[in-house]
């Protein structure tokens, strides 16, 4: 288990930022020294935006019909043929050979400095990779992994508890900060708020208000704590989210698969027709001679090697609230106005605030007040579906599983031994490398969860 932790080097340096493969590698790299943490900043902010649209990323727009394979002689993702060997790299050098270990040894070093500001922006990042591994994955190492060579063969902790220790470190982290304002130490380190703490802190709640969220199908009483954190301690505008913007000597991986790969993935065709009438599609796609556009196209704005992508954004902040607000029983006329400033705020990225975007935003945000729930509740997950494109996709599928909108085909061809119930998976693959180095360990957490098949629902989701 986790074998590559052992040796991996802890100082970090973009300018040796490599290419990425179909099973993604991590993009941190180095010789052992002495170091400071504020050094693993910048590269370990670099790995987790760079996880985030990585396969990990793009599996999930294919699972969410984002993206289809344009060469219709192999279909692996189409017919969902993930297996043990699919996500091996990602979880052993992006995941907990890359960021994790890095944000580890940052916040370690964080505590032995003193730097609190420091230790808790390691927190929300690691917050934010454990989140991602146990939306994929289910019940994962995390209180006893990366101990280096104390222990390499790691329990899995169940998904609730997870879960519950991501949201002790956000709350951690919220507290770490305090009332701290602009770090000018950080700054030049820090390439999403260049060291503007209070930033960070309603990142911090942003995170939680999501995984809260996630958590609500077995825990309906978050709701009103989720709306809280919403309205009164998270981003108040598309200017306090957390942005991201890559670069010629970094570039978006989504770029990057699509320039080396060409023509391997293109425009999903329930995504090309739920926008088809929509004034975002010239900036998400395009078709021509009937073909849908190709990812990498450098038109487009979310697969252009320097765009800006979101760790997370004040739109799905909004999303959120619209939602809640909805499950709540507060009246429609103010679920229409959150849906409404999520749209807004998403148009505001893409195209601008155009009359054709504002006639848009007011027709398909308007919930009338006889409306049914449900299809009240499929309006937002469909406007959100929308919006999130790009760079949202492992959310767009987490609310999937929970709420079962939109509604999405399954799009393999015929049952297979990973899901022979033949319907969107539910979860990822556990990596060939569990099996082969902690046996015991990974068994145990396939026979607690009743099964780890792409067909087989995690804890958050039954």
């Amino acid at each position: 288990m986790l074998k590559n932790i052992i040796i991996f080097a802890f100082f970090i340096s973009l300018s040796i930022f490599t290419s990425c493969d179909l099973n993604d590698e991590s993009q941190i790299n180095g010789t052992l020294r002495d170091i400071n943490a504020i050094e693993l900043l910048r590269g370990n902010i670099g790995q987790v935006v760079f996880n985030q649209s990585a396969i990990a990323g793009r599996s999930t727009a294919h699972l969410m019909q984002y993206l289809e394979e344009g060469d219709q002689t192999v279909l692996t993702f189409t017919n969902y043929r993930f297996d043990q060997g699919t996500f091996n790299n990602a979880w052993n050098n992006a995941f907990y050979g890359g960021s994790l270990v890095n944000l580890q040894e940052m916040k370690n070093l964080a505590q032995n400095e003193s730097n609190s500001n420091l230790e808790a922006i390691a927190n929300i990042l690691i917050a934010h990779e454990y989140g991602t591994l146990t939306n994929l994955f289910g019940d994962i190492p995390m209180s006893e992994a990366l101990l280096k060579g104390e222990n390499l063969t790691p329990k899995y902790d169940t998904q609730e508890e997870v879960y519950e220790r991501l949201i002790q470190l956000l709350d951690e982290a919220i507290a770490l900060i305090g009332n701290s304002t602009n770090d000018d130490f950080l700054s030049d380190a820090d390439e999403i708020y260049n060291g503007n703490m209070l930033n960070w802190k309603k990142l911090a709640f942003g995170l939680k208000a999501r995984h809260l969220l996630n958590m609500s199908k077995r825990k309906p009483s978050l709701y009103s704590e989720i709306l809280e954190i919403v309205t009164t301690q998270s981003f108040n505008s598309i200017n306090e989210q957390a942005n991201f913007k890559f670069r010629i000597d970094f570039q978006n991986p989504l770029f990057k698969f699509g320039f080396e790969r060409p023509r391997t993935f293109r425009t999903g065709a329930f995504f090309f027709n739920s926008i088809f009438l929509d004034p975002r599609k010239p900036n998400f796609t395009t078709s021509i001679n009937g073909e849908n556009s190709f990812m990498g196209e450098s038109f487009l704005t979310w697969t252009q090697e320097d765009s800006t992508i979101p760790l997370f954004s004040f739109t799905e902040l909004k999303f959120i609230e619209a939602e809640v607000l909805l499950r709540m029983g507060n009246s429609y006329e103010s679920v229409t106005q959150a849906l409404k400033e999520a749209l807004r705020s998403n148009f505001e990225v893409v195209t601008g605030l155009t009359n054709e975007a504002e006639n848009y935003i007011n027709s398909n945000s308007f919930i009338p007040e006889n409306s049914d729930f449900e299809d009240a509740l499929q309006l937002i997950m469909l406007e959100s579906y929308k919006a999130y494109y790009g760079y949202n996709h492992i959310q767009t599928w987490n609310n999937y599983r929970r709420t079962g909108y939109p509604a999405l085909a399954s799009t393999a061809f015929f049952p297979s031994d990973n899901n022979p119930s033949n319907i969107v998976p539910r979860r990822y693959p556990y990596p060939i490398s569990e099996f082969e180095f902690n046996l015991d360990q990974v068994n145990e957490a396939v026979v607690r969860q009743n099964g780890a098949l792409l067909d087989d629902d995690m804890w958050l989701f039954e």
